[in-house]
């Protein structure tokens, strides 16, 4: 059976009609977010700081996507443009299940970033513990967990055993769908449906090998 030829020339767009304002708002949110926190208008301050991140990290990924898929590329790289378009809704679905419970979700948040921080250090420890030229690295490495953990109100004791940590932020897939083996319910309430079709579209093509439901 012999397959029709694809169109390589697709229809152009004005990618400046919404890129420029686009810009424009991520900033005005960026600068007047900050701004409010350090005034005390927005509350609790580590949500809007967490929110914050990811709407830094979400322009950052949307230029990434914009640079895949330029016009002076030699070729546009559609499967990594897709890659980081999965990100990018990830990152939504993150910031809509955050707002769903601010204070608490926020907390589970910063410390599924600490043990995975605390796993690294353990790792690079294992593997370079005992090479001169990384100890002023591990050395400020742990100093940095020392003080995050203070912070945060972290026992020490989980920098050294961070597997001991219950604390868990889902996966994507189980934010959206749950989890089956443990009937754990979605995580993400209400707007899982508007994720949902998107997200199984874009980890197709993106990774077809990889299942969209996980279990």
């Amino acid at each position: 059976m012999k397959y029709p030829e694809l169109k390589r020339g697709l229809p152009s767009f004005p990618h400046r009609l919404f890129n420029t304002p686009l810009e424009q708002l991520v900033r005005f949110y960026r600068e007047h977010i900050e701004r409010d926190i350090k005034s005390g208008k927005l509350r609790p301050i580590d949500f809007w700081i967490t929110a914050r991140l990811f709407l830094i990290s979400g322009m950052q990924t949307y230029v990434g996507i914009c640079a895949l898929l330029s016009a002076d590329q030699p070729k546009p790289l559609m499967l990594q443009a897709g890659i980081l378009n999965r990100s990018l809704l990830e990152t939504l679905g993150n910031v809509l299940a955050l707002c769903q419970a601010p204070k608490i979700r926020t907390r589970i948040l910063q410390r599924e970033a600490f043990k995975n921080a605390a796993e690294g250090l353990l790792t690079y420890q294992q593997r370079f513990g005992h090479d001169r030229e990384w100890q002023d690295y591990l050395s400020k490495y742990r100093e940095g967990l020392h003080v995050w953990a203070r912070e945060l109100g972290i026992s020490r004791t989980y920098l050294f055993k961070p597997d001991q940590m219950r604390d868990s932020w889902p996966t994507p897939g189980r934010m959206i769908y749950g989890g089956k083996k443990r009937k754990k319910p979605p995580f993400l309430r209400g707007v899982a449906w508007l994720l949902s079709r998107r997200y199984t579209s874009i980890t197709t093509v993106s990774n077809p090998n990889k299942p969209t439901k996980e279990s």
